[in-house]
């Protein structure tokens, strides 16, 4: 597998980088701007009968059009077009995984307007 870095910024981040311009100094313009460019991150949890509880096999990060995966002790590691296709990548081996999705402190809170849901597949 090979990673491909774009020296060229997307039209939509080139976009809310220019309206940043002057305000990025206003608390919190910095802090929304990050939110809405961040990966979502997920683990890839391997399921073994013979042990008790899951064991998580690797970390990944959903981009707008990747995924990218960092597993066994950050010694292996894909860059995928979909975290689905990450579960296959990684299930070759034989592994029996499953994605669950992780969602950051900050949005499990009461009253934040976010509903809290395990999302297994």
């Amino acid at each position: 597998m090979t990673i491909e870095f774009s020296a060229e910024p997307d039209d939509q981040l080139r976009a809310d980088v220019a309206w940043l311009g002057d305000f990025q100094d206003v608390p919190g313009v910095l802090e929304s701007f990050i939110a809405r460019h961040a990966p979502r991150v997920f683990a890839l949890v391997e399921q073994d009968v013979g042990l008790l509880e899951d064991a998580v096999f690797g970390w990944g990060f959903q981009f707008d059009d990747h995924a990218f995966v960092i597993a066994g002790g950050a010694t292996l590691h894909a860059s995928c077009s979909h975290e689905e296709d990450a579960v296959r990548i990684f299930a070759v081996a034989g592994r029996n995984l499953r994605l669950v999705w992780h969602t950051p402190l900050g949005m499990r809170s009461a009253g934040s307007g976010v509903v809290t849901r395990r999302v297994i597949r």
